[in-house]
């Protein structure tokens, strides 16, 4: 029961994870490939945090 709900909790963060990467892909195309990486699952924090900060300084 406890794993269950544990599921539930995973599967929550990820679609608040997915919607804050698609509010953000409103404001930046960057944002729309974040989302596409989110959605198969690829993680690359650190390209992700340099393509942040040079996006963040060009706007």
């Amino acid at each position: 029961m406890r794993f269950r709900r544990y599921r539930e909790v995973i599967l929550f963060v990820k679609f608040v994870e997915f919607v804050a990467v698609f509010y953000f892909a409103q404001m930046s195309f960057v944002g729309l490939l974040f989302a596409v990486q989110a959605l198969a699952g690829i993680r690359q924090p650190c390209s992700l945090t340099a393509e942040l900060r040079t996006s963040q300084m060009s706007s």
